[in-house]
């Protein structure tokens, strides 16, 4: 709850207290971050990591580690897992909206190119794992660019949609948005 601690506008809050009060904390969801990496060792993420569900497609290994720049560039990755699944009660920076679920590392920005092949084996990677799949990246915010999915990447999408299982215990639902970039 933003009481204005660090200087932050009091009130301003993603309203969750009700949910978690129901009893809703993510637990038993996984969220695959498709982004720049995630800092798996950070305080308020280590324990709500989950690296047998995690990729690196930029490098092709298991560790999706953020690159970081001296202006930190590379950090967007990172501060999306801590939105979803940052741990509560730990003093260090706020809690993520699940803070009981987990978040897998999909590393596929911040290369030389990026290939509807990487979006999509992204996008699709292990679906009987990952329940969840954000995608908060686009083009440049330069007032110009639209860009959206591209054959396989749709087809990653739609593969979702129509084979995706709603069960008691699991569900899984992509959310994609492609006007998202990182620029103001």
């Amino acid at each position: 709850q933003n009481t204005g601690q660090s200087g932050g506008v009091k009130g301003l809050d993603l309203n969750v207290l009700a949910a978690w009060e129901m009893g809703y904390s993510g637990v038993g969801i996984t969220t695959g971050i498709m982004d720049d990496g995630i800092d798996y060792l950070h305080e308020d993420l280590k324990y709500n990591y989950n690296a047998d569900a995690s990729y690196d497609f930029s490098s092709n290994d298991p560790y999706p580690y953020p690159r970081y720049t001296d202006s930190w560039f590379n950090s967007h990755g990172t501060r999306c897992a801590g939105e979803v699944s940052a741990a509560r009660d730990n003093g260090i920076c706020g809690v993520g909206v699940a803070f009981g679920s987990k978040v897998a590392g999909l590393r596929m920005l911040d290369q030389p190119f990026m290939t509807d092949l990487i979006e999509a084996n992204a996008m699709g990677h292990m679906p009987n794992v990952i329940d969840i799949y954000s995608a908060s990246w686009g083009p440049t915010d330069d007032g110009k660019t639209v860009d959206g999915p591209r054959n396989l990447t749709m087809r990653a999408i739609v593969n979702g949609v129509n084979n995706f299982t709603l069960t008691s215990s699991s569900w899984e639902v992509d959310i994609t948005s492609y006007a998202n970039g990182r620029e103001k």
